[in-house]
């Protein structure tokens, strides 16, 4: 891990600093002159001292740079959000408890890159966010002014640092330029900006928090007092890293040292490779001749490769033939294809004009056929009309003989009788219809008696069917209860027989197929068998949160679940629910998110619960959440604690009491109700109990039964008596139906009769119908003659339309068969077309085959060709002159071959020359470099620990340096209370003793380790905290920091301490450092330099909801 420098030193002391791209040399560090009159004059001190001296000089100057403008907080703890400005100078923020100062300060540390835990205020960042808030925000705005700006081209004369914290525990940077455009989002970047201003937020002398205030008036330990001492000057970063390169100085010489041990070995090695190589070169004749060898077998390769190719050109230029052969036989036959198209086309020109004249003929045939019908139709009306006429002619005589018999009789009896029996028809008709209308009444009422006994019959009816299927349910319930006795009985001592009496037996079959490596892991269930509720009362409310994870099993794969699948449908009809997990043997860690109530007592579901295995222990906490499921006894508690988010414990998203009332907790505040306090089913029940409650059950659903039986018969006699009821009533209302008929057929009967009897006529107007009938036959004789002659004419038409509709009709089907024959020449022309078409598209596909091959031959040849000069290449390099062939390749490659495994005997042996030469040119290098870098390195390491020693004593003078200045600030800070002391310092025993004593007393005690001054222990808190104020100032004059932040650094002072105490900070403060002070006493200052900012009370109600 890479140590960080400390601040308080310069990090490169004989280098310029680089600021804004130029070149910075060291600034005179300006001294107030009250400041220099006491410090004493050291003679003893080296020239590391001055330029200590020198280098904190040169940091006040930087101090105008690095100020904290603005400070933004959204939904940071107990703040939903402040904003507000702070001066260059000194700040006082005062505010009651509780008002959010210490926020203020927590935010500063956090917004600049600090940890959590070093602000005891929270142990990770998600502690941070304001409850019930999904992000907080901070926002710090440094100056970035004067000559030691940061990179001030780039960000301009302020930075904003903003960091957003996730409520999931995570967070983000954003690093801003004045203009608010983000310029990184790496804390590296940030880290560097506050190595710039040297701000450090960590260190309790920069920003002094309320805990570390407290426990910083209490120490009285020297060692702690110098720990102290050395951490607030970071002397003891410088240290470590001091330490860490003596380690690795000595750590680098034991590896020089055993690199220095090999190198004769080295050495010894590339003298031997330097033989062999020397020893092949010897070889070289033998190699002479295989380089003969190898020269003719190439140029031997040449000539035979030089054959292929002529080979393979000669077969190309034959392919090439039967190309162009291909080629004039589908000229001709496209040729052949062009001339039957063209007949093709003449052939449907005269077809097409056939296609007319018939067209032609045709309408004139239709024309002729209109015509035709026309007439038709016109001959059919005469017809017509002639009938008609001869049929009225008939009617008319036949009515004249009728009127002229009606004249020769008397009707006067006639009319007088038929007066007096329509006056009794119509008295009769009056009576019947009175009897309608009674009897219609009556029917009315019936019909609606008869309805309303049909419905109730009807939901009578219902009732008992629902009745019965509840018998049968009740039925079916009794014997599996009977049946799930029977066999628990069986099998008494069987813990899983609880869950149901066929799991015994697949249990069993699991561990077989276990046994027999089909399950990866073996499944584990059913879950409930392992778990067990410690106190027994909550075992129902247990039973009811985890709902069906008490029956269901846990699969490690899919593999697994697939097969207990399987298994499980050989024994029960229904399926379990079943989960695929990878199995963990170790429990979830849920402490940090497990619900409580630490005010009323109250639990969580998961602190009562005693789960045997781990898999099944990380299911239920998957599956049911309980550790954020909370037990609160009764409804009244739970309605109140939960439906105010304040009160609503932290982590609680669930809660249900003893009765099975389930809540869930404000801003969703809902409340569903529960069954009332039963016996568990499954948890903390043992096979003996479950035996028990099933034969509860039983005798409960037999005497459920009986009642519901009795209840059956009941209704059953109920629908009986309604079903009688019914038929009388049916009954009445049919009698009266067929009374209101029979008295209806009366009545359509007399006023039948009253049609069928007319009033006899008057003799007057039969005399009078009988002229208009004769009148009438006159007429239609002259009309019927009429029609008769134009019949004739029109028939006569009629025969020349159709002799003219026969012509037509002949010359359309001379067309016709003319078209038919053309249209036969076109089908036989355009199948021949198709053929020559075939042979077209085989010739053009066997002649694409052939430039296929063409081009394949081609290639055959480039490559031969290729290879030829690929040969050629490869001989010449091997011998540029050509040898002639006089044998074939095998011959010669055969005696190559015994040639060279003669000489590969040898290289076995010795090994080529070129590895060898390789190798040692390799172990020469190797020995050289080694050689090389153990005198380069041992020269280093001596230089390293030379600066390392001179440093160390630099180092010492620099720690002296320090506890003079701080000893000599201490002594001054005392005497503005009258009190007279000095510090020590060993740095040798690492103790920090301070000696106080006031100006009336003689005594000096000193603090010692393990015993506390008699004199201090007889100050006042508020003394003893004026020192350590007086310790910590003289401190900050030792160690620069652009920003200063304290907090409720005066809360154990009296008024004249804090008084003091004050003007001495006021007094003490530079002009270009930034002071912030927060108090929660009001501190009445009127000065320029003090900018004084009021928090506001806090809300107590609220607070409380947020804490």
């Amino acid at each position: 891990m890479e140590r960080r420098r400390p601040a308080g030193l310069k990090r490169r002391n004989n280098l310029s600093e680089t600021v804004n791209g130029h070149e910075q040399t060291g600034v005179k560090r300006r001294r107030h002159n009250n400041d220099e009159d006491d410090i004493p004059n050291h003679s003893s001190t080296n020239g590391t001292i001055s330029s200590e001296l020198s280098f904190l000089s040169s940091q006040k100057q930087r101090a105008e740079c690095g100020i904290i403008e603005r400070i933004s907080l959204k939904n940071f703890m107990c703040h939903g959000n402040l904003e507000f400005e702070l001066s260059p100078l000194i700040n006082l923020i005062q505010g009651c408890n509780g008002s959010g100062k210490s926020a203020v300060l927590t935010a500063v540390v956090i917004g600049l890159g600090g940890a959590s835990r070093s602000t005891n205020r929270a142990s990770n960042l998600k502690d941070l966010v304001r409850y019930g808030k999904q992000y907080a925000t901070i926002e710090i705005v440094l100056a970035n002014e004067g000559p030691s700006a940061y990179k001030y081209s780039e960000y301009g004369s302020s930075i904003r640092i903003e960091r957003r914290i996730l409520s999931t525990g995570t967070s983000q940077y954003k690093i801003k330029d004045c203009r608010g455009n983000v310029k990184s989002t790496k804390r590296d970047h940030l880290q560097r900006i506050r190595d710039a201003f040297n701000l450090q937020v960590e260190n309790p002398i920069t920003i002094l928090n309320q805990d570390k205030a407290r426990s910083f008036l209490a120490t009285e330990d020297p060692s702690t007092l110098f720990k102290l001492f050395m951490e607030a000057t970071r002397m003891q970063n410088v240290k470590d890293d001091y330490n860490l390169l003596e380690h690795n100085v000595t750590f680098s010489k034991q590896i020089l040292e055993e690199r220095r041990k090999h190198l004769p070995q080295l050495e010894k090695e590339m003298l031997q490779w330097k033989a062999k190589k020397d020893f092949l070169v010897s070889l070289e004749e033998k190699r002479q001749m295989e380089r003969q060898l190898r020269s003719e077998l190439c140029w031997t390769l040449v000539a035979e490769a030089e054959q292929e190719a002529k080979t393979q050109e000669g077969r190309y230029d034959s392919l090439k033939e039967v190309k162009v052969k291909l080629k004039e036989k589908l000229t001709e036959l496209t040729k052949e294809i062009e001339d039957g198209r063209n007949r093709h086309n003449d052939r449907e020109k005269d077809a097409e004009k056939f296609s007319k004249q018939m067209e032609e003929n045709d309408k004139v045939r239709q024309q002729e056929q209109d015509k035709y019908l026309q007439q038709r139709r016109h001959y059919k009306d005469l017809y017509s009309k002639q009938l008609q006429l001869k049929e009225q002619r008939l009617k008319l005589k036949e009515e004249e003989k009728l009127l002229q018999k009606a004249l020769s009789k008397d009707h006067d009896a006639d009319r007088r009788a038929w007066e007096e029996k329509n006056t009794a028809r119509l008295a009769e008709m009056a009576s019947l219809e009175k009897q309608i209308k009674e009897i219609e009444e009556s029917y009315k009422t019936d019909e609606a008696d008869n309805s309303r006994l049909n419905k109730l019959l009807m939901n009578e009816k219902e009732q008992l069917q629902d009745l019965v299927l509840e018998e049968k349910a009740y039925v079916q319930q009794a014997k599996n209860l009977k049946d799930n006795i029977r066999a628990l009985k069986n099998k008494e001592s069987n813990k899983f027989s609880v869950f149901g009496a066929w799991l015994p037996a697949a249990l069993k079959e699991i561990d077989e197929a276990h046994a027999r490596g089909k399950f990866h892991m073996k499944p584990i269930g059913p879950l409930g068998a392992y778990i067990e509720v410690t106190d027994p009362e909550w075992a129902h409310i247990a039973e009811k949160a985890l709902g069906n994870l008490c029956n269901s099993f846990r699969c490690h794969s899919w593999d697994d679940c697939s097969l207990l699948k399987s298994i499980l449908a050989k024994h029960v009809n229904w399926m379990p629910n079943i989960s695929c997990g990878k199995f963990n043997n170790k429990v979830y860690d849920v402490s940090n998110n497990e619900t409580y109530s630490e005010e009323y007592g109250y639990k969580s579901l998961w602190s009562i619960l005693r789960i045997s295995n781990a898999v099944v222990a990380n299911a239920v906490i998957d599956g049911a959440r309980v550790e954020n499921t909370l037990l609160i006894p009764t409804s009244q508690e739970a309605g109140a604690i939960l439906k105010n988010r304040r009160t609503v414990p932290r982590n609680c998203t669930v809660a249900f009491t003893l009765n099975g009332d389930k809540y869930l907790p404000d801003p969703s505040f809902k409340v569903y109700g529960g069954e009332g306090k039963r016996p568990a089913r499954y948890l903390h029940v043992s096979v003996e109990d479950h035996i028990k409650d099933l034969e509860n059950g039983l005798r409960s659903c037999q005497q459920e039964l009986e009642k519901m039986r009795d209840e059956m018969r009941g209704k059953q006699r109920e629908v009986r008596e309604h079903e009688f009821q019914q038929r009388k009533s049916r009954e009445k209302v049919n009698q009266c139906q067929k009374k209101v008929l029979a008295l209806r057929s009366t009545l359509t009967k007399l006023q039948h009769d009253s049609t069928e009897a007319p009033l006899p006529p008057d003799t007057q107007h039969l005399q009078e119908d009988l002229d208009g009938v004769l009148e009438k036959q006159k007429q239609l004789e002259e009309e019927f003659k009429t029609v008769e002659s134009e019949a004739k004419k029109q028939q006569s038409v009629m025969a020349t339309a159709q002799a003219a509709v026969e012509d037509a009709r002949k010359k359309v089907n001379a067309s016709r068969e003319q078209l038919s024959d053309l249209k036969n020449e076109l089908l036989m022309g355009s199948e021949h077309i198709n053929q020559l078409l075939k042979k077209e598209e085989a010739l053009k596909q066997k002649l694409q085959k052939q430039e296929d091959c063409l081009k394949k031959q081609q290639k055959l040849v480039e490559i031969a060709l290729g290879k030829v000069e690929e040969t050629i290449l490869a001989a010449e390099k091997i011998d540029p002159e050509r040898v002639p062939a006089t044998r074939s390749s095998k011959d010669v490659d055969k005696q190559l071959e015994l040639l060279s495994a003669r000489l590969r005997k040898e290289n076995e042996k010795m090994g080529s020359v070129e590895q060898v030469t390789t190798t040692y040119k390799q172990t020469y290098i190797l020995h050289q470099k080694a050689k090389n870098d153990i005198t380069k390195y041992g020269n280093f390491l001596k230089k390293l620990q030379e600066g390392y020693l001179k440093r160390i004593k630099g180092f010492d003078d620099i720690c002296k340096y320090h506890a003079i200045y701080l000893s000599s600030h201490f002594q001054k800070a005392l005497r503005n209370r009258n009190i007279e002391g000095s510090l020590e310092i060993d740095f040798n025993k690492k103790m920090l003793m301070i000696t106080t004593r006031k100006s009336s007393s003689s005594k000096v005690s000193p603090r010692k380790r393990g015993k506390k001054s008699n004199q201090l222990s007889m100050m006042s808190g508020g003394e003893r905290s004026f020192i350590t104020v007086s310790f910590m100032l003289a401190l900050w004059d030792t160690i620069y920091s652009p920003v200063r932040m304290l907090d409720e650094f005066d809360v154990f002072m009296d008024i004249v301490s804090r008084n003091q105490s004050m003007d001495m900070m006021i007094q003490a403060a530079q002009p270009l450092v930034q002071y912030v002070y927060l108090t929660p006493l009001n501190v009445n200052k009127r000065d320029n330099k003090i900018s004084i900012f009021r928090m506001p009370d806090p809300d107590r109600n609220a607070t409380l909801a947020d804490n």
